[in-house]
């Protein structure tokens, strides 16, 4: 059971690291007169995000299986790969 807590504290590490870093990110490529509203915009346009795939989430296990899930999340992630490694091997 001690495992549990020790991820939970990673996860949390983590997830602290990530929120910081992409509001530094946001920061760094916005102009400092509208900084605020730009990352107000984005916080808004990720919370909707999350919003809906909860949503749809949901209305997945409810229509499938709970595995569809893992396999609707494995092709985004394939398909974000791709994407990434098409830009960063076109930029180079």
């Amino acid at each position: 059971m001690w495992h549990i807590y020790i991820l939970q504290v990673l996860m949390g590490i983590l997830g602290a690291v990530q929120k910081n870093s992409e509001k530094t990110i946001l920061a760094r490529y916005v102009t400092k007169e509208i900084a605020g509203t730009q990352i107000g915009h984005y916080h808004i346009w990720t919370s909707v995000a999350a919003a809906v795939a909860v949503i749809a989430t949901g209305y997945l296990v409810d229509c499938l299986t709970i595995a569809s899930i893992f396999y609707v999340a494995s092709l985004i992630f394939a398909g974000s790969g791709i994407l990434l490694l098409k830009l960063t091997t076109n930029h180079l």
